[in-house]
Order: structure tokens, then C-alpha cells, then sequence
């Protein structure tokens, strides 16, 4: 579905849980120019969201906007 968007000259971002946050698909995005912005996934395995990506303030304010998302849902 991405890939009919990342085509754009400057690129495109996506947001997704940390259940995205395996190598084949970062770097698949990657290729693609589209910018992941999956949550890191600390819970034992290692993430394949590095430095690269959360060095970026677009990343944090991404993250922060998915969560307040997320939670409008919780309340539902």
C-alpha cells in the first residue's frame, strides 16, 4: 500500500508498532526512500530501528502524535 506514495520527491514516513520493527521491513522501507517510524522493540530482541531514524526530531513527534492516537482508541 506504501509504495504507490513513496514516490515523492521528499520522501514519505511510516508509523507503525514495534511488532514492524524487523530488519526485512526496515530495510524494505528503506529502499523504497520511505522513512520508518516504528517504535523500537526493547523487550528482549534487537530492533532494527537505529540510530539513524530516532536521532531525527520527526521521529519523537511521530512517535508522541501515534500515541495519542492509540489512546483515543482505548478510550473507545
Amino acid at each position: 500500500m506504501i509504495e504507490s506514495r513513496a514516490d515523492r520527491p521528499g520522501g514519505v514516513a511510516l508509523g507503525a508498532d514495534r511488532g514492524y520493527a524487523a530488519a526485512d521491513f526496515i530495510n524494505e522501507l528503506r529502499a523504497m526512500n520511505v522513512r520508518p517510524h516504528v517504535a523500537q522493540n526493547d523487550n528482549g530482541r534487537r530492533s532494527a530501528i537505529d540510530r539513524r531514524t530516532t536521532r531525527h526530531a520527526g521521529y519523537a513527534i511521530s512517535l508522541r502524535i501515534r500515541k495519542r492516537i492509540e489512546e483515543a482508541f482505548g478510550w473507545m
